[in-house]
């Protein structure tokens, strides 16, 4: 995939302008195609209607003309019961409930509500229903599991509208949305505020605040978000800011960077600081383009770049996507000229941002464009990143190895590997690389107690497997079990995966560091419990200690964790992670044979 990508760069190194996708018809269309809020739409509701079951047909009829004009049964077993519906727009069915209500001819009237599987409920963002993007991907699959928690995105792009300044509002709905600090390289200042609408408008795919009874999703509600501006109130931008934002964010803590922008022309400058944040455990991500062309968009087309192609609402690659042997994956960019899920709006892409003209004011807006593709990508990295994959490469790996080839006519040269799929890439991460690291641990414990002689009495055998597969792997075992069972474990999302990646957030930089990531956890669990005479504490500290070396092993066999701190994310990774993985099982054989 790389060495495609290698040839089809040539170095220059001259300062190039680059753009983002509206100078290759990003937004065709969008101005009409803003979104209000839900209060200010002519939303439609649907009203359910019980008539009394002593009216004859003939006046029931009579009625529905009267006082319900264009009622139709619920069903064809509606007639026995008098049960009609109709749909209105919505200041006019709670006019009618109202009216209805004391009516002799009616029986019950009230919204016909919709109601959810316990274990599959939808976010309460009253615009949710228009995302139909999250459905192509299957989000609601993947955040029974994952989340972002824990994860930082840098949005390169013409900033966001993320706090309150002088010229500037926070949009609403990224108030509950984590941010970190970012910088604005255009005016070279630390308020990156967006001035143009595009850069909110990905963040918000990235981690729109969820669930807050307002607007809409984003596709890792959880994430945080490190806003960088690179473009200005044109949408354009310069090599050097955008290259320097590159390593920026690498050095800052960014797991994942999303860049919706590009240009015709390489640049060396560029493709050495996608290699440098690459280098440092960074997942970069980048629109593919909206040229409809195969030639190359930088920097998607850079070695260590996943390049995004767009897809539109039945699946198909979008008329206005790049495509060609550097194109990586597919993922939904929208198409505002058509309607093709008949929910009465275009099929773009629907998030809150600011207004075209105003950006004092904000909106729902329908965007299109490879720049509204590439936000999907990053934000399922981003869970990926939450479910205990941080080495880039395995974070593409999963990626292009879960993405889903039904579409009409899968060509790898439009798709790359196929449309990205949150369900199944949080899936393996969780199922695929967790399970097995569970029985690990129990395989390793079985082995060192039996090594050091002790019996069942010495250590006590629940307290020990319990500890084991926790430490191993976390909740990844309980959560995978009630999803089976068809419980809702999603309050719980981000704890499949093993403690030392929960004390990640709280240590920021340091948190995928090698002082975390090495035998130094299990002698600090020692340290604090070692000591006790109780056959409990005893094997849960037993237990725990060989969890931690399960993890570890497991960690570096599958190379899924980039160490910070340890130069690379391959044979050096490997080598630390297993390293510290064997003290560590050497420090629980120690510790079961002093006791």
């Amino acid at each position: 995939m790389h060495s495609r990508k290698l040839v089809a760069a040539i170095a220059t190194g001259a300062a190039v302008l680059l753009t983002i996708g509206l100078r290759h018809g990003d937004h065709v269309d969008r101005s009409s195609d803003a979104v209000p809020t839900p209060a200010a739409t002519g939303a439609t509701s649907r009203v359910l209607i019980d008539l009394a079951d002593d009216l004859s047909d003939a006046e029931r009829e009579a009625f529905i003309a009267a006082r319900a004009s264009g009622a139709q049964p619920n069903s064809e077993f509606s007639d026995a019961e008098g049960l009609v519906a109709l749909n209105l727009p919505s200041d006019r069915a709670a006019a009618l409930i109202a009216a209805l209500r004391d009516d002799p001819h009616v029986e019950h009237v009230e919204l016909d509500q919709e109601y959810a599987a316990f274990g599959d409920a939808a976010p309460n963002d009253p615009l949710y229903p228009f995302q139909w993007d999250f459905d192509q991907i299957d989000v609601p699959m993947a955040w029974r599991l994952a989340n972002g928690a824990g994860a930082v995105v840098a949005v390169l792009d013409t900033g966001v509208a993320y706090t309150n300044g002088a010229s500037a509002r926070q949009v609403r709905d990224l108030a509950g949305t984590a941010f970190v600090e970012g910088y604005d390289f255009v005016d070279d200042d630390r308020v990156p505020l967006d001035e143009h609408g595009h850069g909110t408008h990905v963040a918000g795919t990235v981690a729109q605040t969820t669930n807050n009874g307002y607007g809409v999703a984003g596709v890792a509600p959880r994430a945080a978000i490190m806003p960088i501006r690179v473009l200005d109130a044109r949408g354009r931008g310069r090599t050097s800011d955008i290259a320097e934002a590159v390593r920026f964010a690498a050095d800052r803590g960014a797991n994942v960077i999303n860049l919706s922008l590009g240009g015709g022309m390489p640049s060396a400058v560029l493709r050495d600081a996608v290699a440098y944040a690459r280098g440092k455990g960074v997942t970069v991500i980048a629109a593919a383009g909206n040229s409809s062309t195969s030639a190359p968009s930088y920097p998607a087309a850079y070695p260590g770049v996943v390049s995004v192609a767009a897809t539109q609402f039945d699946r198909t690659t979008a008329f206005y996507s790049n495509y060609g042997t550097t194109i990586d994956i597919a993922a939904p960019g929208g198409n505002t000229r058509i309607d093709q899920n008949d929910d009465g709006r275009p099929d773009g892409i629907l998030q809150e941002t600011l207004r075209r003209g105003d950006p004092r004011e904000h909106e729902f807006a329908l965007y299109m464009g490879t720049s509204m593709a590439s936000p999907h990508v990053a934000a399922v990295a981003a869970l990926l990143y939450s479910a205990g994959v941080t080495n880039p490469d395995r974070v593409e790996a999963i990626l292009v190895d879960t993405a889903s080839r039904e579409v009409p006519s899968f060509d790898p040269v439009r798709y790359g590997a196929g449309i990205v799929d949150a369900g199944r890439a949080v899936g393996v991460a969780v199922r695929d690389l967790q399970a097995p690291r569970a029985a690990l641990a129990m395989a390793l414990a079985g082995l060192l107690a039996a090594a050091a002689g002790r019996r069942r009495r010495d250590l006590h055998f629940g307290a020990v497997s319990i500890a084991a597969v926790f430490a191993a792997t976390g909740l990844a075992l309980p959560v995978l079990g009630a999803r089976l069972a068809g419980l809702d474990v999603s309050p719980l999302a981000g704890l499949a995966t093993t403690p030392l990646r929960w004390l990640s957030p709280a240590l920021g930089p340091f948190g995928d560091g090698a002082v975390l990531l090495s035998f130094a956890p299990a002698i600090g669990v020692y340290a604090l419990t070692g000591g006790s005479r109780s056959r409990v504490a005893a094997g849960a500290t037993f237990g725990a200690m060989v969890g931690i070396a399960a993890a570890l092993l497991g960690a570096g066999l599958a190379l899924e964790l980039n160490v910070v701190g340890v130069p690379g994310t391959g044979l050096l990774d490997r080598a630390w992670l297993v390293t510290n993985g064997v003290l560590t099982l050497g420090a629980a054989a120690a510790a079961a044979r002093a006791r």
